[in-house]
């Protein structure tokens, strides 16, 4: 979710742009591991540790020619 801006300078030969937004992603149960290190060479279980999240705010400038 966002907003750009993007302009045309001097007879459309030059675009600056400008985007912000906020990116936001989310996996259901998708932080998992194995047991490597158990007590029990046999076990390699899997281990849930919540959800895999990813979020943060985006800035973007861009000048082409």
């Amino acid at each position: 979710m966002g907003i750009a801006w993007s302009r045309f300078f001097h007879k459309n030969q030059y675009l600056a742009s400008l985007k912000i937004g906020y990116e936001f992603h989310h996996w259901w149960d998708q932080n998992q591991s194995r047991r490597f290190f158990d007590p029990d060479p046999v076990a390699n279980d899997t281990v849930s540790r919540g959800d895999l999240s990813f979020n943060g705010f985006i800035f973007g400038l861009h000048l082409d020619f």
